[in-house]
């Protein structure tokens, strides 16, 4: 088991850490080519709706969520993963903005959300 002197190690990674997402989906996506090179490999999109308990996380809104078999405040991602016969690796996701959630400044400022992110309709059951 590895052991640290104290808690300060996990503490700054959790609060004061940089971390590069855009680098670190390109170094999955690298070493998961690198390692799985010559195997059968599937790749998956997968949306799927976590149930959230405020609408103040990111994206949250009331919509339907086959994880909770109803309508219900929910947040809805788009997950790409590498599935081989023994790695399920996710190597990319999307978060997917509600309406109401995409058209309000305030929130996605507050939130971090880029300009450039949008809220698409692409059918007929979106809001």
């Amino acid at each position: 088991m590895l052991e640290h002197p104290g808690p300060y190690r996990l503490r700054h990674l959790l609060s004061r850490a940089r971390f590069d997402r855009d680098r670190a989906r390109a170094e999955t996506a690298r070493l998961v080519v690198r390692e799985l090179a010559g195997q059968d490999v599937v790749l998956v999109a997968d949306e799927t709706e976590d149930a959230k308990s405020s609408t103040d996380c990111v994206g949250a809104g009331r919509q339907y969520s086959g994880a909770i078999k109803g309508v219900g405040l929910c947040r809805a991602a788009v997950h790409l993963t590498v599935v081989t016969e023994s790695v399920r690796v996710v190597i990319d996701r999307a978060l997917c903005l509600p309406g109401d959630w995409a058209a309000d400044e305030e929130s996605r400022e507050a939130a971090g959300v880029p300009e450039g992110v949008m809220f698409l309709r692409w059918c007929s059951q979106c809001e």
